[in-house]
This record gives C-alpha cells, sequence and structure tokens, in this order.
C-alpha cells in the first residue's frame, strides 16, 4: 500500500511513591502532596523535570531531579511538592470520605508521541504515612487520556482538540469520625 507509515507513541512507564499528604484545608479548597515520581523511556526528547504538568494542582514546587540509564533506558526520578485543589464533600461530616486525583502530563507531547503506562506494581505510599483523623481507604493509579477543546494555538494543527496521556494518582480517605462523633 502507498499510505504513509505512522509512528507509534512512544510508551513511558510511569509511576509514584506517596510520601505525605498534610496541610488539608477545607477553607481554602486545598492540600498538599509530596511525593516521589518516576519515568522510564527511551525517547531523548522528554524532559519530565521540565515537561511534567499538574493540570488539577494550584501550584507545583520545581522537582529535584535524578536522571540515570539503565538497561539503556533513561530513568528520571523527581521528587514533587504540590498544592492541589480539592473541591471537598463533607456533607456526611464526620463520617466522610474524600476523592483525591492527581493528574499528571507531559505539556509537550499530546498522545500521538507519547503515552503513559502505569508501574501498578511499583507504585503505593509509604506505609506510615498518617493523616491526622483520616485513614487511606483505597490506593491506585491510573492511565487514560484527557482530551482538551483546544490544541493550544499550535499553527500546524487545524483541529479543534488534542488529547494527552495522563497518569493519575487516586487515593480515597476516610475520616475517623466515631471519635469526633463521640465528642
Amino acid at each position: 500500500t502507498d499510505e504513509p507509515l505512522v509512528k507509534p507513541p512512544d510508551t513511558v512507564q510511569i509511576g509514584t511513591y506517596i510520601i505525605s499528604i498534610h496541610d488539608i484545608n477545607f477553607q481554602d479548597k486545598e492540600y498538599t502532596m509530596r511525593f516521589w515520581l518516576w519515568a522510564i523511556f527511551d525517547n531523548p526528547s522528554f524532559d519530565f523535570g521540565k515537561q511534567i504538568d499538574i493540570p488539577n494542582a494550584k501550584s507545583i514546587d520545581e522537582p529535584h531531579v535524578i536522571v540515570d540509564v539503565v538497561n539503556g533506558k533513561t530513568w528520571q526520578l523527581m521528587k514533587m511538592r504540590a498544592t492541589m485543589k480539592q473541591d471537598w464533600k463533607v456533607g456526611n461530616y464526620p463520617f466522610d470520605k474524600q476523592h483525591l486525583v492527581v493528574h499528571i502530563e507531559n505539556t509537550i507531547f499530546d498522545k500521538t508521541r507519547l503515552v503513559f503506562k502505569a508501574d501498578d506494581f511499583g507504585s503505593t505510599y509509604d506505609r506510615e504515612l498518617t493523616l491526622s483523623g483520616w485513614r487511606i481507604a483505597n490506593f491506585e493509579v491510573k492511565v487514560k487520556d484527557r482530551e482538551y477543546i483546544t490544541v493550544f494555538g499550535d499553527p500546524a494543527s487545524d483541529l479543534m482538540h488534542s488529547e494527552y496521556s495522563s497518569f493519575d494518582i487516586i487515593i480515597d480517605i476516610e475520616r475517623n469520625g466515631w471519635g469526633l462523633f463521640c465528642k
């Protein structure tokens, strides 16, 4: 056939280790999370230390980045700190449950060039992580496509949308409400 060959996107294995969740603030609708994030990939154009975005964060501190090459692949390890936006659901206080999600994307490469593959086995949280008054009820990581109804001004595109691979960290927390209830 005379059809042009379309190069498949590069696959990036990505994972996380949650260090802490703190400064839970219902009034300002936020919390802070510290975590390690790693990416293993072949493409030398990828630089997650400079290209990482967390679209649902209020602020992201510049990551501390370690880069190495293991078995011919680039391994980039980043220590992250982000203040996250959160709409708290407090209707069932003091027995409320909160669903925390952190969306992580590469700012430069859309899903035609980069797709994430979650490191399900390696991703976890510090078992000694303490959330005063809360317990972690669920932790998981997922990969999905996130669509934007823009091409961000790309003059080479005549599309009205773009899609990026998203690595999502999902944590459900439950308040230890019996102590508050009994008081």
